[in-house]
């Protein structure tokens, strides 16, 4: 008899803590099936904020394209964020998948480098859209990065 059973697996992905001003692994239970990130339980401030914004990123990197997807939260009392003074709140990288664009898969060996430059370049669009002029983010934003 076949095992029709769907197993949860925790896959580290860098979180940018507001509170620490250094990168966490954050493990959110992603099903095999669709792996679709459990975003909420990781970024902090649900009771502020419960509402999660999220970008596209197309990354460029020698010969490679990497896809990645950026979550965060908008608000004006969420605490600043200890990586990148101009923002509030948490930032979450997470590395979409291959096969389907509307899963994410855990991250490679060389991908927390990358999720760092995404979010270095990143946080400057999450600060426009969290000023108070409320700067429209793009759907997806391609970015470059040289070796």
């Amino acid at each position: 008899m076949p095992n029709h059973r769907q197993f949860l697996s925790t896959s580290p992905k860098p979180l940018h803590p507001a509170r620490s001003p250094c990168t966490l692994a954050a493990g959110p239970t992603t099903r095999k099936t669709l792996a679709t990130p459990g975003v909420d339980s990781v970024l902090d401030g649900g009771i502020l904020q419960p509402h999660i914004h999220d970008i596209g990123i197309v990354l460029r990197h020698g010969r490679r394209t990497s896809h990645f997807r950026v979550y965060f939260k908008r608000h004006t009392y969420l605490p600043a964020n200890g990586n990148f003074h101009n923002i509030k709140g948490d930032v979450l990288v997470m590395r979409v998948a291959s096969q389907n664009p509307s899963s994410v898969v855990n991250l490679r060996s060389g991908d927390h480098r990358l999720a760092d430059f995404i979010a270095s370049k990143v946080a400057v669009k999450i600060a426009d859209f969290q000023s108070p002029q409320r700067v429209r983010l793009p759907g997806e934003l391609k970015l470059s990065r040289s070796w």
